[in-house]
């Protein structure tokens, strides 16, 4: 009986993990916090370098493969003397100077750990910044684990052209009482990188290409209850096979949703007043799109351009005519159907 009663409790504490990583939970963030430690351990397969993190700070695991390799870190801080770095290699340097700061550091071949603590005043990870290589760990080939914690900001282009090396890049970020996602902040161009993100309940901005990511894991777009779902926000994952926005959503600009290549179905709420060119656009494996508002949106020209496999447009029974007469609802008149 105590077997099995191990057994029980050691498997709910796992469905409790995977529902955190995926998003499942009804409250997104319930027990995260009793098993911070577990799933970090559990995401890195050298667990030796995840422990003894506070879950506030930002850690980032590298391998380099041969001696004298440098890695530059780009973050911002709004104090001297804001933030400290250890870089896993017995070297601890307290960094000076407000906004953008890249600290650079040389590494022999090994495995180390990189510890980001908020010291004062507040630190963000940032990218370069459109078109320059590397997000918040230039020369990131050699990176295989991020974790970064509620004590540290994510900028801009934080993760921008993030690929990770050998068997891939884990991320996971912990969204606990942030409100915004800036432009490209979780964005990344690499299959490689896999995302997983916790506790998206605050979330009421989403940036431009916030969310643009082939791997990104969890039901982030439900718990993403911004007015206005900027351009490029959720574009190009290869795994998302649906897609639900929250109440309180209105705008869902051009390309926010495009080529979504496994998506298989679209749900919108009542809210939307607005949905842009090209928004949907390159989901070919789109079958099925709800739309809750009764007054049909405002439908951009060519949002589900390329969604070949569309078959059923489902709208309140009572707008069925209304939006088989709207502008650009038009020519899809032959699915539109009854919810």
């Amino acid at each position: 009986m105590a077997l099995a009663n191990t057994i029980a409790a050691l498997a709910a504490i796992k469905a409790d993990i995977r529902d955190a990583l995926t998003g499942k939970h009804a409250d997104p963030g319930a027990h995260f916090a009793d098993y911070a430690g577990i799933i970090r351990k559990w995401w890195y397969p050298n667990p030796s370098l995840v422990e003894e993190t506070s879950a506030g700070d930002f850690e980032a695991i590298i391998e380099p493969t041969s001696d004298n390799t440098t890695i530059t870190f780009r973050f911002s801080q709004t104090v001297s003397e804001g933030a400290e770095v250890n870089w896993g290699d017995g070297n601890i340097e307290t960094l000076e100077g407000t906004g953008n700061i890249n600290a650079t550091h040389t590494y022999s071949a090994g495995a180390y750990k990189i510890i980001l603590h908020k010291v004062s005043g507040d630190v963000a990870i940032r990218g370069g910044g459109t078109g320059v290589g590397g997000g918040c760990i230039e020369n990131s080939s050699y990176l295989h684990y991020v974790f970064c914690g509620i004590h540290i900001g994510i900028g801009e282009y934080a993760f921008q052209f993030t690929s990770g090396g050998g068997t891939g890049l884990r991320i996971i970020v912990d969204m606990q009482g942030r409100t915004a996602i800036p432009n490209y902040g979780l964005a990344t161009l690499s299959p490689e990188a896999s995302f997983s993100l916790l506790r998206l309940e605050t979330i009421t901005s989403v940036g431009e290409g916030a969310f643009m990511n082939p791997t990104l894991k969890g039901l982030v777009d439900r718990y993403c209850a911004a007015a206005t779902i900027n351009e490029y926000a959720f574009r190009g994952n290869y795994l998302r096979e649906t897609f639900e926005l929250p109440s309180g959503v209105v705008t869902i600009s051009s390309n926010a949703v495009s080529n979504n290549y496994a998506l298989l179905s679209v749900e919108l709420p009542s809210t939307v007043t607005s949905i842009g060119s090209y928004a949907f656009a390159g989901c070919s494996r789109l079958r099925d799109f709800v739309c809750k508002a009764t007054t049909p949106p405002n439908l951009g020209w060519n949002a589900f351009n390329n969604c070949n496999s569309l078959t059923v447009i489902k709208v309140p029974s009572a707008s069925v005519a209304a939006y088989q007469a709207a502008t650009n609802w038009s020519a899809y008149a032959g699915i539109i159907q009854s919810i």
